[in-house]
């Protein structure tokens, strides 16, 4: 019997899509539960309104 090569090879770009849903998931709940990016460390408990130990 003869082996086959059965190896396929895509080089196809794959990118991520967002479907509606998520999209105005993302629009109407980032404003309430989102942190908006900083280039500062972020005080967690200012941002959570509280102290609390913190683990990674």
């Amino acid at each position: 019997m003869q082996q086959r090569n059965t190896h396929i090879r895509s080089y196809v770009l794959r990118q991520g899509r967002v479907s509606n849903a998520q999209q105005r998931c993302y629009d109407s709940l980032m404003p309430r539960f989102g942190i908006p990016f900083s280039a500062q460390p972020l005080n967690l408990d200012d941002a959570f309104g509280r102290i609390a130990p913190k683990i990674l």
